[in-house]
């Protein structure tokens, strides 16, 4: 269920000229019966609880030569639209409207089902008070057969709420929740904005009747295109059942069968009570909201180590020469995505500036090495050890979402390196020189006793390291769902749709 502000309809100078030929009996909802509920209808006006929904917010927004300022749908989990649910807005997407696309659409063919699963991106307040605005309305009606609605947010959207709506609302929490390629909806939307400019001067139902038809297209393709997609979908999810297994069980062989039974039976007395109290779910999976517990960042953990270094006589020093030894690893791995992300052919301007970063990645190498000696046992010869890295290091999340893109490998080219591990000639670049960092030397050089405190050192700032890159995905998710929402939907022009459009394409470069 989504809400579109795209496709508007202006006022009409003479509306007794309007002939209704259709009116009701396809996608759009009747306009007599639906005008009667907006008459009777009760719309509360208060202040969203969450983070600033506009939608919910400036639901009293008027514009005096529009007549309506948008239209609202409801689509089955295939994507297709439901027959006489769409509706107009007036004053943006209020909940009277979206009572109304949702009850037409649930007594749609549902006889016999007892239980729906709703998406929809303000689902943390419009549900609150639904059941009373469908009570106090004569023309808003439920299914007598259904018992249960869950109520969920898309992925897409739920992290730019509020901490407590990710384990209330997310469908990564509702038993039986499927993940959707998508917002459904809104994956209807941009074909059907292609047209708006011309719908939003035509008469009433002549607007109307286009619609109509797009949706029964649209609606069509999905039919006839269904098979095809669905059975490529399967191949795809039948394939990361073994890994997503795999991952499952690496975790729960780590937990003991009493904490396992005792989180178990939580969980059910939560899933239990989750259809008329949401909120039951927070303690169960969010434990930061729980415990006020939150995983230490590099930052803290290197403050930490720093301290307890400082307590000793022996060893100062290695916990900052493993951080630079870290954050030289990261930009090895930085300039090997850019170089993939170049192409075969470089500029000469792009094989300037890979020079210069390349020269400044090897003056941070030589001071990192030229440290190894105070830290690393004696007599320990790094030359020929360790682990270099890949020229395809990490290729693996360069196209994450870009299926069947094959990026070429640019021509090697000369610049600060090092001879290969097995002592040949063989130029290596400085990007995937091979750090002295103690987890990266060999075997053998482990098991020695001075080696363990480096050891225990190096993990927990790699932990550190791994906590900030997940931070930095969840804030990167978040602003990506805020910007799509606040300033993509909101763009009042072309070009400040076009702006908002690269903000969130810079964004997804940060996420992969």
């Amino acid at each position: 269920m989504d809400g579109n502000f795209d496709s508007t309809g202006v006022k009409m100078q003479k509306p007794e000229n309007d002939v209704q030929l259709s009116d009701g009996t396809r996608f759009m909802v009747g306009r007599k019966e639906y005008q009667e509920h907006l008459k009777v209808a009760l719309e509360v006006t208060k202040r969203s609880t969450c983070n600033e929904h506009r939608a919910v917010n400036h639901v009293n927004s008027d514009r005096h030569n529009i007549e309506n300022t948008g239209i609202g749908a409801t689509a089955c989990g295939h994507g297709a639209y439901y027959p006489h649910s769409v509706v107009d807005f007036q004053k943006g997407k209020r909940q009277m409207n979206m009572d109304y696309s949702m009850c037409q659409a649930i007594n749609h063919n549902t006889e016999g089902i007892e239980i729906i699963l709703k998406y929809y991106d303000v689902i943390c307040q419009w549900w609150k008070h639904f059941n009373e605005r469908v009570e106090r309305s004569p023309y808003l009606n439920l299914p007598m057969s259904l018992k249960e609605m869950k109520k969920a947010i898309g992925l897409f959207h739920v992290h730019g709420h509020k901490d407590t709506c990710i384990p209330s609302f997310s469908p990564n929490y509702i038993i039986g929740a499927r993940q959707f390629d998508g917002e459904v909806v809104e994956t209807l939307w941009a074909p059907l904005n292609e047209i708006s400019r011309s719908t939003s001067g035509m008469m009433t139902s002549h607007r109307q009747e286009v619609l109509d038809d797009h949706m029964n297209d649209s609606n069509w393709k999905k039919m006839t295109g269904m098979v095809s997609y669905l059975t490529h979908k399967y191949k795809e999810g039948k394939a990361g059942i073994a890994e997503a297994r795999l991952g499952f069980e690496n975790i729960d062989a780590t937990v003991g069968a009493e904490n396992r039974d005792t989180w178990l039976k939580a969980e059910q007395r939560a899933q239990d009570k989750r259809s008329d109290k949401p909120e039951v779910m927070v303690p169960i999976y969010d434990t930061v909201i729980k415990t006020g517990y939150t995983a230490p960042s590099r930052a803290e953990i290197l403050s930490k180590l720093n301290e307890r270094e400082q307590k000793k006589e022996k060893g100062q020093g290695a916990v900052a020469w493993i951080t630079l030894g870290l954050r030289i690893q990261e930009t090895q791995l930085s300039i090997l995505a850019h170089l993939r992300k170049l192409g075969k052919n470089l500029t000469t301007e792009q094989k300037n500036d890979l020079a210069d970063r390349r020269h400044r990645l090897q003056a941070r190498v030589s001071t990192f090495e030229r440290a190894a000696g105070d830290y690393l046992p004696q007599d320990t010869d790094v030359t020929g050890g360790g682990i270099p890295l890949s020229e395809n290091e990490g290729k693996d999340f360069d196209l994450v979402g870009e299926d069947g893109e094959d990026i070429e490998q640019p021509e090697q080219q000369h610049a600060p390196g090092n001879a290969a591990a097995d002592g040949t000639n063989v130029y290596v670049p400085v990007e995937r020189v091979a750090l002295s960092i103690p987890s990266c030397l060999d075997d053998e050089l482990h098991a020695l006793p001075e080696m363990c405190s480096l050891l225990a050192k190096e993990a927990e700032l790699r932990e550190g390291q791994a906590n900030d890159a997940l931070q930095s995905l969840r804030l990167a998710l978040g602003h990506k769902a805020f910007v799509f929402r606040h300033d993509i939907r909101n763009a009042g022009s072309q070009r400040g749709k076009t702006r908002a459009w690269a903000d969130v394409m810079s964004i997804e470069n940060t996420v992969q």
